[in-house]
């Protein structure tokens, strides 16, 4: 066991090791046990994204995430803020370039646990038309969804969908009277998709 040598921040939750390694204690969520773990050491360090340091503090010095392609620390906070707001405005360009018109897109909670933000995108005035989107691992988990199988419900054409790259792509996918999911793996195919959703609901009634 590495001996503690020095505490780091006042709380006593931060201290430096006899090699010079810098240690952070903390509580699992559920558990009473409190557990150390081997941080770097972000006293010198600026985040590239507030301009600020890191709080002397245990959750203050645990805030942090490395980039290795920028090689830069960054509060894991101001990260995940610009990760939501870069993938805010990459739906929002997709939309846009496939010619998709909406009339509203909210955030939402990430349906497979991670903090990366999902969307629900309202394409009409009664907010019946409706497309999900967000991150799954590698790909994004695209959903354009209508109103519910009733009789005289809209349906979303099938012999269409064949004909699209939505039907025709070696991916991930479904498709029912009311609903269609595909996994895109590129943001190109996020346009393309879109597109492809466009087209469908062209060729559907409008709401009464």
């Amino acid at each position: 066991m590495n001996r503690i040598m020095q505490q780091v921040t006042p709380d006593g939750l931060v201290s430096r090791d006899e090699h010079g390694q810098t240690w952070v204690k903390w509580r699992p969520l559920d558990d009473d046990c409190v557990q150390s773990t081997v941080i770097r050491d972000p006293a010198n360090d600026i985040c590239p994204l507030c301009y600020q340091g890191w709080i002397r503090t245990g959750s203050g010095y645990q805030d942090q995430v490395f980039d290795h392609q920028r090689k830069s620390l960054f509060h894991l906070s101001c990260w995940k803020r610009h990760i939501a707001v870069n993938e805010y405005d990459m739906v929002y360009g997709a939309l846009c370039t496939a010619g998709l018109t909406f009339q509203e897109m909210s955030t939402i909670r990430n349906e497979y646990g991670s903090w990366e933000p999902w969307f629900t995108i309202y394409l009409d005035k009664s907010f019946m038309d409706q497309i999900k989107f967000g991150r799954r691992k590698r790909v994004w988990d695209i959903e354009l969804m209508v109103s519910e199988p009733s009789p005289g419900a809209r349906t979303l054409p099938k012999d269409i969908y064949d004909g699209l790259a939505l039907g025709k792509d070696d991916t991930t996918k479904s498709y029912s009277a009311n609903r269609v999911m595909v996994h895109a793996w590129t943001r190109e195919k996020v346009v393309e998709y879109f597109s492809n959703f466009k087209q469908l609901l062209v060729d559907i009634p409008p709401y009464k």
